[in-house]
């Protein structure tokens, strides 16, 4: 989809339709009811690739979410060029 879907109530970043492109990858425990959506955001003109998760219950009972880890990436340290952005804030909300 063209642009970057807001967070609301979340520090997050933003784009317009013409500045980056986002996949949204729906995963669903049908079993449980459970819904995941991860989104990734590649910006056209910049070197940015961001991401973000949401969790949903689908089902009718109640669900209790233990733990949501979240991302690790590993880059290479030859290449002293990356910049590194956290957006701390808000560690969970409901929807």
């Amino acid at each position: 989809m063209p642009g970057k879907p807001a967070l609301p109530g979340l520090p997050a970043t933003f784009a317009a339709e013409n500045e980056a492109q986002t996949l949204i990858l729906d995963l669903v425990d049908a079993h449980l009811g459970l819904q995941v959506s991860l989104s990734y955001t590649a910006f056209e003109n910049l070197p940015v690739i961001t991401r973000s998760a949401a969790i949903s219950n689908q089902g009718g009972d109640p669900l209790v979410i233990r733990r949501a880890l979240s991302a690790s990436v590993d880059f290479s340290s030859t290449y002293a060029g990356y910049h590194f952005v956290q957006l701390s804030g808000a560690r969970w909300r409901p929807l």
